[in-house]
């Protein structure tokens, strides 16, 4: 900083110094100390930016110099003798001659003084002119500084200041980033700026904020040659005094359009973050100053912290309203669209759905691929239901592998309808996971909006209705409807009380025996499970058993069944012959695609000390649907134990007898179904006949299952039935009854 009172001492040296004097007479009688020295003269021009003026009592000029060019050029000439009246503007004058009255009175003022042609801004020192320390005043002598690049350097900072304060003060960026452009137009006394921003996919620049233009923004490449690439590849801004003549940049039509004649820019961001560019221009040929480049660059990091924050916020509201696996909208976002939608929807006529989809026997096929590649196949999933969706729509993602959708804007039900079988149809083609292909389906409960149903209302009642649609089969579609909430009410409630009555030890099993109809002879039982509720009594299996395999407890409801069977089996005293009773007991389709099967069978066949080989498992044929290797895989893994397979409800499918042959099976169970009208249905008696005929030709054992009447017992002995089980004779049994129906035989 230009010390004053320093320079102040200098001159006033150089002036009253006698060796620095020069006397000079005349008629003017201008003498002494109003004289003043060529070395005087040389000294004052080596000053920078500085003007020196003396006057005398009349403030007459004598003299001025400095080096303070665009100043002393215009009055240097006829400055001699001219009174400060004529020098000086008349509004300048009166503003400035009290200042000079009071050095004539024998005071030091100071104030400051604004060029009309340069627009420079000089501090002024005018003091009293002694010859001696304690003579009288003979004059005034004015010192003037340009102050000019202070201060605009003063406004500069000040501006970067006050608009990190903003920053920090926590104004909206978009609103501090407008702030910004208009500026740095006005502290440098631009015509324009703008804010090129970086696209997301890191390719372009687009414009946030503008000022001085009126012409449409266009988007700028990122890379090109143009001064905004350019700048954004550069270490350091980037500015030019005359940018059409300038070869490192491509001519950009924006800023011809507008004529510019300078540019500078600079990035906004780090090397290794870049997020855009700040760029500033004039319509007139100019230098930027390395000070205006830095003031250029301090707004363009205030906006860098603003555009980093905002972008952080912005990645954390993302975060938390969508899955982080697939990118979908989460429960939160959904309800809060879907409550938006109703808002709007009670104000007019609109009709809108909420379909929840769900991956049917996902869990089996994540446990077969393994949760690496079952999230792959999720995220695959996820893109072909957006894809099947309209815009206008929302898919979420709203647990392991459930997913819901918001259809707006509908004409009917059935349009609704359609767009549910679109959802479902859009997973038939396979999907390919690492190499493997892989089939699923979709089960789909749709709920459409009626006046005063709230979000809570449309999700329960899609999630019932997509339910029923696994109930009835899945891979369906099922639109719901006032008789389902009942149903859904009892589902739910069943589920909840289920995970109680596991941790009470409600469920426990009871045994039906397996015999040879012809002599009534016990070749083994069959375990079923029941549960006793306190309140409720006896729930039937299939009222509890359907919804411990969708939601999975099932697997923890069969290692139980599994491990109680065999321990009573141990009990069991063998036949008056030395025959070992065999158990059989049902593993459903889940736990047939669980991974850890196998080793929870050995491990019960291990702590309860049960033969393997009087240990039967029996498996139906929709456990094999999904994913006949695996399912194959697990089955000769459990006969490698030792133990027996049987295939249950034989005859449903329309693969049977692709299973016995492909799969390694002991027993088959004819189905209830044939077996009921095997005594007045010719249809039903032929079936029956053919597999106890495929069985004696296979080699495997034939168990007739849901045998009621003493006519089916004589039809299927007439038949070669060797095994049956059914009501005829016996209901399944708690364990404690058992010892008496052995006995009775």
């Amino acid at each position: 900083m230009f010390d004053w009172t320093s320079e102040r001492e200098r001159l006033a040296h150089a002036l009253s110094d006698p060796i620095e004097q020069r006397e000079i007479g005349g008629r003017d009688g201008r003498e002494g100390a109003l004289a003043v020295d060529a070395r005087y003269r040389a000294l004052v021009r080596t000053l920078p930016d500085t003007v020196v003026a003396v006057h005398d009592r009349e403030l007459r000029g004598v003299s001025i110099d400095g080096g303070a060019v665009s100043w002393t050029d215009e009055m240097a000439t006829g400055f001699d003798g001219r009174t400060l009246e004529n020098i000086l503007p008349p509004e300048e004058y009166v503003r400035l001659e009290p200042h000079y009255r009071a050095a004539l009175d024998g005071h030091s003022t100071s104030t400051e003084y604004r060029h009309a042609k340069s627009g420079n801004v000089y501090s002024l020192e005018i003091l009293p002119l002694r010859e001696h320390e304690d003579g009288p005043v003979e004059g005034v002598f004015t010192v003037g500084r340009n102050i000019s690049d202070q201060r605009q350097r003063t406004a500069e900072q000040s501006a970067v200041a006050e608009l990190g304060v903003k920053a920090l003060e926590g104004v909206p960026t978009q609103e501090l980033v407008d702030e910004a452009v208009a500026t740095v137009a006005e502290t440098l006394g631009l015509d324009l700026c703008e804010l090129l921003e970086m696209t997301d996919d890191r390719e372009s620049l687009v414009p946030r904020g503008r000022f001085g233009w009126n012409d449409e923004p266009a988007h700028v490449r990122v890379g090109s040659s143009c001064y905004a690439g350019f700048a954004l590849g550069a270490a350091k801004p980037v500015a030019n005094g005359d940018y059409a003549s300038d070869a490192r940049f491509a001519p950009t039509p924006a800023l011809a359009r507008a004529g510019v004649a300078a540019t500078a820019a600079v990035t906004v961001g780090s090397a290794a973050r870049r997020l855009g560019v700040l760029a500033a221009h004039s319509r007139s040929p100019r230098e930027f100053q390395p000070h205006e480049l830095d003031f250029l660059q301090g707004i363009a990091n205030v906006l860098a912290e603003a555009i980093a924050r905002e972008s952080a916020e912005a990645e954390m509201r993302h975060q938390a309203l969508h899955d982080p696996l697939t990118g979908l909208p989460n429960r939160t976002f959904f309800v809060e669209r879907l409550t938006q939608w109703l808002a709007r929807a009670e104000r007019g006529d609109r009709m809108a759905a909420v379909m929840f989809v769900d991956v049917d026997h996902f869990k089996i096929v994540n446990d077969a691929l393994g949760h690496v590649r079952g999230d792959q196949l999720l995220q695959a999933v996820s893109r072909r239901l957006r894809a099947a969706l309209r815009p206008s729509d929302t898919v979420a993602r709203v647990g392991g592998d459930e997913f819901v959708v918001l259809c707006e804007d509908l004409d009917s039900q059935d349009e609704a309808l359609t767009v549910a079988k679109r959802l479902s149809g859009a997973l038939d083609d396979p999907f390919k996971v690492a190499d493997h292909v892989h089939r699923v389906t979709a089960s789909v409960g749709v709920a459409v909006w009626t006046p005063g149903a709230t979000a809570d209302d449309l999700m329960r009642d899609a999630d019932a209705a997509m339910y029923r649609a696994k109930e009835g089969g899945r891979a369906r579609c099922q639109l719901f409807h006032a008789g389902m909430r009942a149903w859904a009410e009892n589902w739910f409630t069943i589920e909840d009380e289920l995970r109680t009555a596991l941790e009470r030890g409600e469920l426990s099993n009871v045994y039906q025996p397996i015999v040879d109809p012809a002599n009534g002879r016990i070749a083994g039982f069959e375990a079923l499970v029941r549960w006793y509720h306190p309140d409720r009594g006896t729930i039937s299996p299939a009222d509890f058993i359907p919804i411990a395999e969708q939601n999975g407890m099932i697997v923890e409801i069969g290692h139980r069944v599994l491990l109680e069977a065999c321990e009573e089996a141990m009990r069991w005293s063998p036949l008056a012959d030395g025959t070992e009773l065999r158990i059989s007991v049902n593993l459903s389709p889940r736990q047939l695609g669980d991974p850890g099967l196998v080793d929870s069978v050995t491990a019960v066949l291990k702590a309860t000390c049960l033969p393997p080989e009087r240990l039967s498992l029996e498996i139906t044929e929709s456990a094999f649907a999904d994913d006949p290797a695996r399912a194959l895989h697990t089955l000769r893994n459990l006969k490698e134990l030792g133990v027996d397979l049987e295939l249950d409800d034989f005859g449903t499918g329309y693969s049977s007898l692709t299973y016995v042959r492909m799969f390694p099976i002991d027993a088959l169970k004819i189905d209830r179904s044939f077996v009921q009208g095997v005594s007045d249905s010719p249809e039903d008696a032929a079936i029956v006949e053919a597999v106890i005929s495929m069985g004696r030709a296979l080699g495997v054992n034939v168990v007739a299952e849901g045998v009621e009447s003493e006519e089916q017992s004589e039809v299927l002995q007439g038949l070669g039935c060797k095994l049956a089980q059914g009501f005829l004779f016996s209901r399944p049994v708690p364990a404690a009854a058992l010892p008496e129906l052995v006995a009775r035989g």
